[in-house]
């Protein structure tokens, strides 16, 4: 009987573990997609800044 609620026990912590894991894991990937964000409107911002304006008759 204590074997079993041995494994339980473990069954339980590595579950825990795993689901810290992915909660970690999608802060990760919500930190990325913000920085690509900000990569992107940085990028058009320098993009706008350097393109000249033309007018045509």
């Amino acid at each position: 009987m204590k074997f079993v609620a041995l494994v339980e026990l473990l069954i339980s912590k590595y579950q825990k573990k795993k689901l810290t894991q992915l909660d970690l894991l999608d802060e990760k990937r919500l930190q990325a997609i913000e920085h690509a964000e900000v990569y992107r409107k940085r990028v058009a911002r320098h993009y706008v800044k350097s393109v000249i304006e033309r007018k045509f008759q």
